[in-house]
């Protein structure tokens, strides 16, 4: 916050004043822009007479500030987000083979994956969201998948193959 009185050399705690305003508190500066007065160095200001200006106190590509808002983002994933991340991608190719297989929407499907490293883990930490996702009746791990229809992919520079068979025919 600083000072909004016009400056007069007759005013000599003009200083004190900006230098009491800009130490204002939160609680301070809501009283203002409730309507209230608050003092500073002696004297009675009411929101008219003050500018508040709102600003990061470092600068950071994670903070933004407004006049009215300020929101700090934290930036960082944790291993848990990257995992779920990882399952939703596959989740989405899976289906996309569905759609390129030109299976209706409701047919029960049973998938098989090959896929390493992070991948794999993720696709089992998250085989039930998977299965539920893509109307999956099962998920198995095979170095060959097999199915209708086969497609491989890339995921986050891993690869995966999934592979994909009607289980049971929908009723659209």
């Amino acid at each position: 916050a600083s000072a909004g009185r016009a400056p007069c050399g007759t005013c000599p705690k003009m200083k004190d004043v900006a230098r009491a305003v800009s130490a204002f508190t939160l609680d301070q500066i809501l009283k203002l822009e409730s309507g209230e007065s608050v003092e500073a160095a002696g004297e009675s200001l009411s929101l008219s007479e003050v500018e508040i200006r709102r600003t990061a106190r470092t600068q950071s590509d994670a903070f933004l500030t407004h006049q009215l808002l300020s929101i700090e983002l934290d930036p960082s994933v944790t291993e848990e987000q990257i995992l779920e991340g990882l399952s939703r991608e596959v989740i989405r190719r899976i289906q996309v083979a569905r759609k390129n297989a030109a299976l209706n929407l409701d047919d029960r499907i049973e998938i098989e994956v090959h896929c390493e490293g992070d991948l794999k883990r993720a696709l089992e930490k998250h085989q039930n969201d998977i299965q539920t996702e893509t109307l999956g009746v099962s998920l198995k791990w095979s170095s060959n998948p097999q199915g209708a229809f086969v497609e491989s992919s890339d995921v986050d520079g891993d690869a995966v193959t999934v592979g994909i068979a009607v289980r049971e025919k929908g009723k659209t």
